[in-house]
């Protein structure tokens, strides 16, 4: 049972700590929603931060710095990397017995 519980808070985790990562540097993105170059709200930043580790990817702040690119693409390789690990423990446990 508890092989069940750490995907899920592997992802529950990231997506905690990348919406206070991206709302931390939120002078590195605008939000998509609105007209202007007015700045995201701390909505925006984990609705982004949800979207990617669900690997949907729609965006709800836009990067207008090299950091805020950085800091997305980070994500994305987190959620990549840890699936990964995910598909190959559990892989480990129900197949190589």
């Amino acid at each position: 049972m508890k092989l069940l519980y750490a995907p899920f808070l592997i992802n529950i985790f990231l997506i905690i700590l990348f919406g206070f990562i991206y709302w931390y540097f939120c002078d590195e993105f605008i939000s998509k929603f609105e007209q202007t170059t007015d700045k995201a709200n701390v909505l925006d930043f984990f609705y982004t931060s949800i979207t990617i580790q669900a690997g949907i990817g729609y965006l709800g702040i836009v990067p207008i710095s090299v950091l805020g690119k950085v800091l997305l693409m980070l994500q994305q390789i987190c959620m990549i990397s840890s699936n990964i690990i995910i598909i190959y423990l559990v892989h480990l446990h129900f197949f190589v017995l």
